[in-house]
């Protein structure tokens, strides 16, 4: 692979992409924080998400979201990616007191959220910015 007209190794590569990645400005999609910071207040929240551990704690840190969540699930983490039922069953697994009727996946890919959400008989909620 190039980069500025030299050859450099493809796991250099995804390094230097997973850290830009997270070195990004996050911004947030309307509504986000409050809508955040008033869920927070009546329910509990976590993420799952099949991004890179420490990519995403840094995004979630930098965009303020961070602190609304009491935990986060990761496919690095676990070993399974969304949709798989495996992921779910660790996530459902690893919440106390979990209840599949109280439970919402609130996510914006239907091959990964929704159709996850579907598949472990847990509600999901389709989220699109309104311009995509």
């Amino acid at each position: 692979m190039l980069r500025m007209g030299e050859i450099v190794v493809g796991l250099e590569w995804e390094g230097l992409y997973r850290e830009l990645l997270g070195d990004g400005n996050q911004l947030l999609m309307e509504g986000a924080m409050d809508v955040c910071h008033r869920l927070s207040k009546t329910h509990r929240m976590f993420v799952i998400t099949n991004g890179i551990t420490h990519t995403q704690i840094k995004r979630l840190k930098q965009s303020g979201l961070y602190k609304f969540f009491e935990d986060i699930f990761d496919s690095q983490s676990i070993g399974y990616q969304k949709p798989k039922e495996e992921f779910f069953n660790y996530v459902i697994s690893h919440i106390s007191e979990f209840n599949r009727k109280d439970a919402l996946v609130i996510g914006d890919s239907l091959n990964t959220d929704i159709k996850g959400g579907l598949s472990r008989a847990l509600t999901p909620v389709g989220s699109t910015e309104p311009d995509k």
